[in-house]
């Protein structure tokens, strides 16, 4: 685990492999693209990758493209 970037999972099998199956931590934040919230927080959410390289994955869920995967976790979002 040594990249510097936040890991976009765009499918379940991608999903299994990057995160449930990894044996390295993972933080995820779920997204959706009219969020004005995750907005404001994806900058800080990318910066803490270089701080955080090689003990955490970073990676980010666009809930609006991958329903089942939001849905397993409880991430919603009200204006979806």
């Amino acid at each position: 685990m040594s990249s510097e970037e936040v890991v976009e999972v765009d499918d379940v099998e991608a999903w299994e492999t990057t995160v449930e199956k990894s044996p390295d931590p993972s933080l995820v934040m779920f997204y959706t693209h009219n969020c004005p919230h995750c907005h404001n927080m994806g900058p800080f959410f990318a910066s803490y990758t270089k701080e955080f390289e090689g003990k955490v994955r970073f990676v980010k869920v666009n809930i609006a493209d991958n329903l089942m995967i939001a849905a397993k976790y409880g991430a919603w979002y009200s204006y979806l």
